[in-house]
């Protein structure tokens, strides 16, 4: 039988910090994460504790830090974009 338990943590101030899913001890689903100043800081989703699909991280100041995307072992897949504060954009393929 599987086990579902909700996971909500946070920040010292009282703001949440992560919310997600666990199955039989592994993430599932989609993962959130803030920043202390409540903007949204990662989205990501899992499948028997692996990362897969997309996968975002963002700035306090809600600009997109990081983009890409894994597979359904975890593995990355295609172009990763690391965004820089000046606005250039690195781009490496995995």
């Amino acid at each position: 039988m599987s086990e579902f338990k909700k996971i909500i943590e946070f920040h010292s101030n009282g703001s949440i910090k992560r919310k997600g899913m666990i199955k039989n001890g592994n993430r599932t689903g989609t993962w959130f994460a803030w920043h202390s100043n409540g903007q949204k800081a990662k989205e990501i989703n899992y499948h028997d504790g692996n990362p897969v699909g997309k996968w975002t991280l963002w700035r306090e100041n809600v600009e997109i830090n990081r983009t890409g995307a894994f597979e359904t072992k975890g593995d990355k897949l295609g172009n990763w974009s690391w965004h820089q504060r000046n606005g250039q954009i690195i781009t490496k393929n995995s």
